[in-house]
């Protein structure tokens, strides 16, 4: 049940508390701000992104009051109104000493998460890679089997049928991050442990200092809770077992030991296409599925069919599966209500067709995901080229990692590299520029092909002159390499009209 600070007395509209979300844009904070929408509060924000910004303004209907991030001391704070502050904004910026002088009621991201779902059942899904879209998925399970639960995660469903957030509830499902240990203010029922491998290095000093941030967050499921982990992954495994709760395991095949085995893996080729407009293909077109069996160590089994594909989308799907049992829904509906996940956008998204190439959109920012992509891509379109667009996120991820990424990104058949997005980092432009030079000349030592692109615009223009017919691009990063398609549609459009 959402608890919100207690209004003050006057209940006109014109004395109403407001909620200000400072860096309202970054994924975290959205989902914040459409629990609070749903609640009725008011809601006012400011990001540094002035494209994203007047986006969240337009598309909450005028219902989000927004501000410019030079211009936050326009924001009339009352006494009484609430300040999130996400922790992407320094707590000394301008912007927060402001809020902080308008009223004491200022809340980082993490605090006010706490504060929402102290009286709900944490249903908490933590781990380097799959949150988004294993959250996504035990989300969509329990809504559409009735249950009333919140969902506070840092990705979109696709599609436009997704359902409303409930205006009470009794148990939320909470995507919960790791970085700056922000996840350690959650008190979990239920704990989803995917893999977890190095990363945040802004943050994490070393993988034991991560794995002791981990190793808390599992000791502070509530008695009677459990955890379900990816028993192949040695790290989870082993924090899993320092929480005291049940631990329930799964894995791909029958070996690790674990409780429940990712069996008989069958991943469909190409796309279920649907009549659409030119340059459309977005909501008329669907990957053609796969199938899994997910079976006990007693034997018992449970086919379970997707419309996302890749292995490790059935891996979140054996993950969100194991916790919707935990919440005492039956076998079947699960099974059901998976068949029909619809996806999460940026998550290997089907962005429609160009000069004859199928356009992927995709979150991956870490070797391992960037592995994931390549192999789902070449198991869903077997013998077509397979063409990426990177933008490393961080410097010091992408020089940490750097012969991890060069041997992923040698997986496709042409890469294209975009200078680093050195975000929460110091360096400058040249040493952006610098990082992803190295980062191409190591991609060719691993056999691969690569070249850079100074900037997202010129982009569509380099793939003027290398995409051909049959072609499959794809686009990763966790900046903003989904706004390329967004340039190519226009064009589409443009040149449809003409």
């Amino acid at each position: 049940m959402l608890a919100l600070p207690a209004p003050p007395e006057q209940s006109a509209e014109s004395t109403k508390n407001t909620w200000f979300l400072l860096g309202i844009c970054g994924a975290g904070m959205k989902s914040l701000c459409e629990l609070l929408l749903e609640q009725g509060v008011r809601v006012a924000g400011s990001d540094q992104d002035s494209v994203a910004l007047k986006q969240l303004h337009d598309r909450s209907a005028g219902q989000v009051q927004t501000f410019a991030w030079e211009s936050c001391h326009s924001m009339a704070i009352r006494h009484q109104d609430t300040v999130v502050r996400s922790i992407a904004v320094a707590a000394n910026s301008p912007q927060a000493q402001y809020a902080a002088a308008m009223t004491p009621r200022i809340l980082t991201l993490p605090e006010a998460l706490a504060n929402l779902f102290s009286q709900s059942r944490q249903l908490c899904v933590a781990g380097t890679h799959g949150k988004t879209t294993t959250a996504g998925m035990l989300w969509w399970i329990l809504s559409q089997s009735g249950a009333a639960a919140a969902r506070y995660l840092g990705g979109e469903l696709c599609g436009s049928d997704v359902p409303e957030l409930p205006k009470t509830w009794d148990s939320a499902v909470i995507e919960s991050c790791e970085y700056r240990d922000s996840f350690l203010s959650l008190s979990p029922s239920i704990c989803v442990l995917n893999s977890i491998e190095p990363d945040h290095f802004d943050w994490f000093g070393s993988l034991q200092q991560m794995e002791a941030s981990f190793s808390q967050f599992v000791q502070r499921v509530r008695p009677g809770g459990s955890v379900i982990t990816n028993a192949d992954c040695d790290v989870s495994v082993a924090i899993a077992g320092k929480s005291g709760a049940s631990v329930i395991s799964y894995a791909v095949g029958l070996g690790r030991n674990a409780d429940f085995g990712i069996l008989n893996h069958r991943q469909a080729t190409g796309m279920a296409r649907r009549p659409s407009a030119i340059g459309s293909g977005k909501h008329n077109c669907r990957f053609s599925g796969q199938t899994f069996v997910l079976q006990q160590s007693t034997g018992a089994a449970w086919s379970i069919r997707l419309a996302v594909p890749g292995l490790h989308n059935c891996q979140n799907a054996a993950a969100a599966f194991l916790a919707a049992r935990q919440m005492g829904l039956p076998a079947a509906v699960i099974q059901q209500h998976l068949a029909t996940f619809p996806g999460m956008r940026r998550r290997f998204e089907y962005r429609g067709t160009w000069r004859g190439a199928d356009l992927i959109d995709d979150y991956a920012h870490h070797p391992t995901a960037v592995r994931a992509t390549a192999e789902t891509a070449r198991a869903v379109f077997p013998d077509r080229r397979l063409v990426a667009v990177f933008e490393p996120h961080q410097i010091s991820r992408a020089t940490t990692l750097m012969p991890d990424f060069a041997r992923a990104l040698s997986r496709f058949d042409e890469v294209f590299v975009l200078p680093v997005l050195s975000v929460r980092e110091q360096d400058g432009e040249e040493k952006a520029l610098e990082t992803s030079i190295q980062l191409i000349q190591t991609i060719k030592t691993a056999g691969g092909r690569a070249s850079l692109v100074k900037n997202l615009d010129q982009v569509p223009a380099t793939l003027d002159y290398s995409v051909q017919p049959g072609d499959v691009i794809l686009t990763m990063g966790a900046g903003r390499t989904h706004t390329i398609h967004d340039e190519i549609h226009r064009r589409l459009q443009r040149d449809t009209a003409a």
